[in-house]
């Protein structure tokens, strides 16, 4: 084994790694540098601000290499760039990037002598970068904090957190033995399924709680309290739980509507004696856990009329008429956030009224089954066959025929719907696909395109985007 020293070094006789595994070789030392300030940009400038107010983390301390009378940096060349920039802005090519740099408050004291290990090992040198760099290998590695461990560790150091009020639920539960360690382990891993529920307006009538100054309060008497919970968090734990069951609210509202049938079903089979158990089956192991709890035990049932009118079942948007309806959607579209143009076409679309703004609705409708039609072209490699026209474009009738067909060959729509559409539809000079579909809006024929329009969403549209984004949802998880 090689022998490690902690050294102080005055950055002066410390050169930066020309071959550092992040960059191309470089013999230059001011390239190397110059290369960290080009790609980090701001985020060196952060870093440099950081040091220069708190100094470096004594518990990562600088790998260097002897190299006759000089010191190789082989683990810290982003921060031991930060410092060498700090000390000497004019290594900096870019004028602008140096005056950041001169900006930088600097205290008096700025010690350029830093702790360093030095080891004149080769392999063990590589060995240690890999411990660092290249994740848990089967536990040797290094373990990175998850969203949930970074909240905790935001709330202990700024009295914030992202994810309190779903840590808050997560604690509440393990500290009353409504789920295990194991299901809290894995609701943790993907904290920001809860995360999507609890700001929702369907899970605080559920639970009966309302969330100021960073406390939640509840409302509810404590056993349906705590059964509704137990029952959310068994859910989201396990592992075939996908989070697309959760993305809009008519989806929140139904997962919440089916928790709280299964609680109330569960105590009017033998209201005496009926228990719900929340105890998992699955192992999953959580080491940093200090909390003893391995198994949750019952709990006692609570009847129906307890739950009864605590969250009564949605009421559906579809109306006897759907020509009646002032909104272009019957039903609720699920899109997932992350397809921002897309949801955020579908919202603005879904808060406008057609008597008032039937224009900019259907420009929106349409540029919404465009943009939906080329992504879903895309995610499942569907145009290359198809013709592109001089600017590599696809023919938005084209690519919803191709969306269409395979969507019915993934069995997702009909065989009516996929007829419909592959026999001309988006061909067709009145339909809603056809561009001159809104020439009717530019030039007046306002009642007849407000009808047209409805016809061809109830024909078609609607559905044809929900089974879409449905595909795309459940392929992607």
């Amino acid at each position: 084994m090689a022998t490690i020293l902690n050294v102080k070094l005055d950055t002066s006789k410390i050169l930066m790694d020309g071959e550092n595994p992040r960059h191309e070789i470089f013999q230059d030392q001011k390239e190397i540098i110059n290369w960290h300030a080009n790609i980090l940009g701001d985020q060196l400038i952060q870093l440099m601000r950081s040091i220069a107010k708190d100094g470096l983390s004594d518990i990562e301390k600088i790998l260097v290499q002897p190299l006759g009378n000089v010191y190789v940096v082989k683990e810290g060349n982003r921060r031991m760039a930060a410092i060498k920039l700090l000390r000497d802005p004019s290594l900096c090519d870019d004028p602008l990037f140096r005056k950041k740099i001169e900006n930088i408050n600097q205290p008096l004291n700025f010690n350029y002598k830093i702790d360093c290990i030095s080891c004149d090992d080769r392999h063990r040198v590589l060995w240690m970068m890999g411990l660092r760099h290249l994740g848990q290998q089967n536990g040797a590695g290094t373990f990175k904090w998850g969203a949930a461990e970074k909240s905790r560790h935001e709330q202990d150091y700024s009295g914030k957190a992202r994810y309190w009020r779903s840590l808050h639920f997560i604690n509440y539960a393990l500290e009353h033995k409504l789920i295990t360690d194991q299901q809290a382990a894995r609701i943790s891993e993907k904290i920001s399924n809860l995360d999507r529920l609890v700001p929702s307006a369907e899970f605080k009538r559920a639970l009966g709680v309302s969330y100021k100054d960073s406390s939640v309060r509840t409302s509810i008497e404590k056993s349906v309290h705590d059964q509704v919970l137990g029952k959310i968090l068994e859910r989201l734990s396990e592992p075939s739980f996908i989070v697309s069951k959760i993305y809009d609210s008519a989806e929140k509202s139904s997962f919440i509507t089916e928790i709280l049938d299964e609680v109330a079903n569960k105590g009017s089979q033998t209201p005496a004696t009926k228990e719900i158990n929340t105890s998992g089956t699955e192992k999953f192991p959580l080491p940093q856990s200090t909390n003893k709890n391995t198994s949750a035990p019952n709990q006692k049932s609570i009847s129906v009329d307890k739950l009864e009118g605590l969250y009564p079942k949605p009421k559906p948007r579809k109306l006897q008429n759907p020509a009646d309806r002032d909104k272009l959607f019957i039903g609720s579209l699920s899109i997932p956030p992350a397809k921002t143009k897309c949801s955020t076409l579908y919202r603005q679309i879904d808060t406008l009224k057609l008597n008032e703004h039937g224009l900019v609705v259907a420009c929106a409708a349409r540029a919404l089954v465009d943009i939906s039609s080329q992504i879903y072209v895309e995610d499942f490699k569907l145009g290359e066959s198809l013709r592109k026209n001089s600017f590599g474009q696809i023919a938005l009738g084209d690519m919803v025929k191709a969306a269409s067909a395979n969507l019915f060959k993934e069995n997702r729509i009909p065989r009516e719907l996929n007829n419909l559409i592959s026999s001309g539809d988006a061909a067709n000079p009145n339909s809603f696909l056809h561009p001159q579909a809104l020439h009717a809006f530019m030039h007046g024929r306002y009642e007849n395109s407000m009808t047209n329009l409805k016809e061809a969403w109830d024909r078609c549209y609607e559905e044809y985007l929900r089974a879409l984004w449905t595909h795309i949802k459940d392929t992607q998880g």
